[in-house]
């Protein structure tokens, strides 16, 4: 998660590498909720960035 307001990040969430495409949307609005990243100026948004597949 990274604020954008001030282009840092805030909090990471490892996901396990096996997961399929709607296991990591479900992770990541898990996280959204969480933290209120939808709420009007929070300021949040969250980013799944790729990593290397154990």
């Amino acid at each position: 998660m990274t604020n954008t307001f001030e282009g840092e990040v805030i909090a990471r969430y490892v996901l396990e590498s096996d997961l399929d495409d709607e296991a990591i949307k479900a992770r990541c609005e898990a996280v959204i909720d969480k933290h209120g990243a939808r709420e009007p100026l929070s300021g949040l948004d969250v980013r799944v960035l790729g990593g290397t597949k154990h």
